[in-house]
């Protein structure tokens, strides 16, 4: 009888924390990371921000919300489809506008390893040692990765 009400508190305090809401925090104060925000709280927020920044489609694909695109970050953190996520969420955006190769790393180590390897697939191991010295934003590579969620990063 006490396991089984021990069990039940037990569940209802696990329902209780999943109750709670996530609490996004626009860690770098730009238009993208709100769209970003307003994917993670509803559909409805989402398309009411795209209307209100008149996004293209085309500039909504490029965005990158904590490494992933704003669709998937919409599914993962979206409050009423998955409760609690975290209780604060700092949320950051990537845009590679100019299209440059550097960008685009400082981006991929940012986003995962994963990422890191599939971005610098086909540059030889020799020069690998090289990207060290990319800075990104004014941060060196390692850095910057770290700082935007990658604290496993390295070159």
């Amino acid at each position: 009888m006490n396991k089984m009400v021990i069990g039940l508190m037990l569940g209802s305090l696990s329902l209780n924390l999943l109750a709670e809401s996530v609490k996004f925090i626009n860690t770098d104060g730009t238009v993208e990371s709100d769209v970003c925000i307003a994917a993670g709280t509803s559909k409805s927020v989402l398309q009411g921000k795209l209307d209100e920044l008149s996004f293209s489609s085309e500039k909504l694909n490029k965005i990158k919300c904590n490494g992933l695109s704003v669709v998937d970050f919409g599914k993962k953190y979206n409050k009423a489809r998955y409760g609690r996520e975290a209780d604060n969420l700092k949320v950051f955006s990537f845009i590679n506008e100019s299209g440059s190769r550097g960008t685009s790393l400082c981006i991929a180590a940012a986003t995962s390893n994963k990422a890191w390897e599939k971005a610098t697939g086909d540059i030889p191991r020799s020069l690998h040692r090289g990207l060290e010295k990319l800075k990104c934003n004014d941060i060196g590579i390692s850095d910057f990765a770290k700082k935007y969620g990658n604290d496993s990063f390295k070159v």
